[in-house]
């Protein structure tokens, strides 16, 4: 579905532009357009959904020539992903509350610890060997990243398959809590460390050495 739709999409795009131009505001929403039908014509046929998307982004890319418009999308649908998280956090912090967050408490802390403290860094570690980074872009690598949002659809995916109960109430407590330590961490400590970092790679560069005139 990714790759035939995403393709398909593309082509009567091209076919559109050569007929009549359109407007580039309005030239930027196929990329949305293209992600949202791909989306949901894969659900209709049981298929994975994310992956699709993810294949069509591919496609999408290798479809347009121009790295403009290439870049024009990439930004557009950025844009709209920030709106989306936003409203996505807004919603979250909606529907905490403080008495569940409590009694689940020690099992989200150890959750949480193993996830952001040891999963996610070894992960990335692991992933960038081989790689030409340096050890301190390798552990940022780490402790940076998607701050979580994605679990909702995977808690919401759980719970409508039949996670129910104790163990549906457990585990929906810990992914909501889990998230909001991710954003409160990373949030908080993005702009101090990308200074330190910017200072750091700043300091290890070689400075010129200067040259006599005679």
């Amino acid at each position: 579905m990714g790759i035939v739709v995403s393709w398909s999409v593309a082509k009567i795009h091209k076919a559109l532009h050569r007929v009549r131009p359109v407007d580039e505001v309005l030239d930027d929403f196929v990329a949305l357009a293209t992600v949202l039908v791909v989306y949901g014509l894969t659900e209709l046929v049981n298929g994975y959904g994310f992956l699709a998307v993810f294949v069509a982004g591919i496609m999408v890319q290798r479809s347009y020539r121009d790295p403009e418009k290439r870049e024009s999308h990439m930004e557009f649908v950025e844009t709209i992903e920030k709106l989306m998280e936003i409203g996505t956090i807004l919603l979250l912090g909606s529907l905490l509350r403080v008495e569940p967050i409590l009694r689940f408490l020690p099992q989200t802390l150890l959750i949480a610890g193993t996830l952001l403290f040891v999963i996610r860094p070894l992960g990335a570690w692991i992933c960038t060997t081989g790689e030409n980074y340096r050890p301190i872009q390798r552990g940022l690598f780490g402790w940076f990243g998607i701050r979580g949002v994605g679990s909702i659809y995977y808690l919401t995916y759980s719970l409508g398959g039949g996670l129910q109960g104790p163990e549906g109430e457990l585990i929906a407590w810990i992914t909501l809590t889990t998230i909001v330590i991710s954003i409160v961490l990373h949030g908080t400590t993005a702009t101090p460390l990308m200074k330190w970092y910017e200072k750091t790679l700043v300091r290890s560069r070689p400075r010129p050495q200067a040259t006599l005139r005679f």
